[in-house]
């Protein structure tokens, strides 16, 4: 994410509504997409006794998986963002309550998903107002160019339900499909109005941009003082000039046309550059920040910074906030220390302030691989159980299992493809926020590891194991930045997991939540594996043996010179476990090790060399 600097404009905005337009209504070829999560969709006559609808979509829940659903081909893209809602028409005899999802975000809006109930009454056109904060989802906020449906939603648990044998149909979609216009209002800056008002003459008033720079404004903050008077706010040689009144609340806002986050963001700050004149020398005060998510000031966040005199850079650092979209900035100017029982100083204050800068993580440029993967190991192909592995010839290194849908589902479908590097087929995915990849269902339980290659930049990516009907589970890819990594995971680290009946993956962003779009990564060689690769290891230079490979209580090693001591260690190279030999043959205890690779160094005969083995 950008690092944003807000530029005052003088645009105090209404956003103009626009009339809904259909979107989807089932009558053309294509209508549908793909269904997820073993659910069905089609499109049928329209069910009811005589009805007139003429072709509607079919949705049948299937499977055990709970958060199923169809995957809606639309007509146009579609806009959230003063106007949130969409409307459909929905039949059901039965009542029941699903999740619609707006996903394909344009310029990184966010993804979004809501809930509504049916009576089941037959044919109900419902609303669905897309302000929600469910599934781990944003508030929508943006245009899209993609929808879907999830069959179950469970409103008191606020979570997927349970599945049932469910059965019901949707037609008419509708949408706001032209991008709101920006119009003035009465020129007046009321409570309940967003933006910066610019008094009537919109076509004269630039945009704000972030972040805020002052030496162009002439419409300013507006200063709130809780209602005693006496406050302002003027321009003075290009900054702002903030005069409170000495009374408790005295603070300015400023209500933005653009939103920002502070969502799991490295530096979620403001930096406000400031210059407190009426500040005695030496004496430091508690100035406070917040950010708004509504107009109306409701649902904030305060940090609070203390200052001396003379112009400074202070920095208030939010941590880490939900996920709505902030749209105000306010600031306290004198408030006292907090917990000490005085909201504020009580005397009159004088600031000058040139600019407010919302911090963000560096934008990282992009740069894609340059070389092939590592090549994969060979191995017995009863060890081994391929997604994928593919050459520039289309071979695949292990024969992939058949019926890999790569990709089934998540913010890339329909744009993973394959990138030739040297001899290699890596897979691109581009603007990564997360991915699917759905496979015919597996067994697992005999295999020890998953290894995949990844290049990744900047980001923190993670991986779902998802068995048929059970619980997921998920762990952390450690990769190296802008570089290829060979990446083994033991499969006992998804802990819990029911590895008999694998059929989905799931790569993901940071923190378990989604990427935020701005980079690509690819993946290569993933598969499943037990046991060594065939070739022989090139530092074992002294002819030593392991057995058993794998292992369990105990590892044997033996050589035909004497073995003066054992070292193991884990694949990222810290120190396990030492063993004092002095022998050709000896049994290490290995019965504490957790089930992975290690390696095995060891001294004989005045070298050192080096061995693989997997404690099971």
């Amino acid at each position: 994410m950008k690092k944003i600097t807000l530029f005052i404009g003088l645009l105090m905005v209404s956003i103009g509504f626009s009339a809904q337009s259909v979107i989807q209504d089932f009558e053309a070829a294509g209508s549908l997409g793909e269904p997820f999560g073993g659910a069905v969709s089609e499109v049928v006559a329209d069910p009811e006794v005589g009805g007139t609808r003429g072709q509607v979509a079919k949705l049948t829940a299937g499977g055990a998986t709970i958060w199923q659903g169809a995957n809606i081909n639309i007509a146009s893209n579609y806009f959230l963002i003063s106007d949130k809602t969409i409307t459909m028409d929905v039949y059901s005899e039965t009542a029941i309550t699903f999740a619609p999802k707006a996903q394909g975000g344009v310029s990184n809006a966010p993804e979004s998903v809501s809930s509504v109930d049916h009576a089941g009454s037959g044919w109900e056109t419902l609303t669905v107002t897309f302000d929600k904060t469910l599934d781990g989802k944003s508030v929508a906020n943006g245009e899209y160019g993609q929808f879907a449906i999830h069959y179950f939603w469970d409103t008191t648990a606020n979570g997927f339900g349970t599945t049932s044998a469910r059965v019901f149909y949707v037609d008419n979609i509708t949408a706001i499909t032209v991008a709101p216009t920006e119009t003035c209002s009465d020129g007046v800056q009321n409570q309940d109005e967003t933006g910066i008002d610019c008094g009537g003459t919109c076509n004269a008033c630039p945009e704000i941009k972030l972040p805020l720079d002052f030496s162009s404004a002439s419409q300013l903050f507006t200063f709130d003082d809780a209602g005693n008077g006496g406050g302002s706010v003027v321009m003075d040689g290009g900054q702002m000039r903030f005069n409170g009144n000495g009374h408790a609340y005295d603070s300015a806002y400023l209500d933005l046309t653009e939103t920002f986050s502070l969502f799991d963001k490295d530096n979620n700050t403001f930096t406000v550059t400031m210059n407190p004149l009426l500040v005695p020398d030496g004496e430091e005060r508690t100035h406070l920040i917040k950010a708004t998510i509504g107009a109306t000031g409701a649902a904030v966040e305060i940090t609070g910074k203390s200052i001396g005199s003379g112009i400074q850079d202070v920095t208030f650092n939010f941590g880490v906030m939900g996920t709505e979209n902030r749209d105000r900035i306010r600031i306290f100017l004198d408030f006292g220390q907090q917990g000490t029982g005085s909201d504020y100083n009580g005397i009159v204050t004088d600031y000058l302030i040139s600019s407010i800068t919302l911090g963000a993580d560096p934008v990282v440029p992009q740069v894609p691989p340059t070389v092939a993967a590592p090549t994969a190991p060979a191995r017995n192909a009863a060890d081994v159980i391929s997604i994928y592995s593919k050459t520039t010839d289309a071979v695949s290194v292990y024969a992939d299992i058949a019926g890999v849908d790569f990709p089934n589902w998540g913010g890339n479908s329909g744009n993973v493809t394959p990138e030739a590097f040297e001899n290699d087929l890596a897979l691109k995915l581009p603007a990564f926020t997360y991915q699917g990849v759905q496979f015919p269902e597996t067994d697992l339980s005999s295999m020890t590891m998953l290894h995949l290659d990844i290049w990744a930049q900047a980001q923190n990516v993670g991986l779902d194991l998802i068995p048929t009907g059970g619980a997921f589970k998920r762990v952390n890819i450690t990769s190296s930045d802008g570089e290829w990594s060979s990446v083994d995971i033991a499969l006992s680290d998804f802990t819990g997991l029911d590895l008999s009946k694998i059929f989905q993956m799931k790569f993901y962003g940071f923190d378990g939540a989604n990427a935020d779009g701005s980079l690509d990564i690819y993946l290569d060689n993933i598969y499943f594996y037990t046991g060594f690769p065939l070739s022989t290891d090139k530092n074992n230079i002294v002819n030593v043996s392991l057995y058993p490979n794998p292992a369990k209580g105990s590892l044997n090693i033996s050589a035909k010179n004497t073995i003066e001591n054992a070292t193991i260690y884990n694949v990222l190279g810290k120190k396990i476990k030492s063993f004092t030999v002095n022998a050709k043959t000896s049994s290490l205890d290995v019965s504490g090790l957790s089930r992975g690779i290690y390696i095995l160094k060891y001294t004989a005969n005045n070298a050192v060399g080096s061995m693989k083995f997997v404690k099971e």
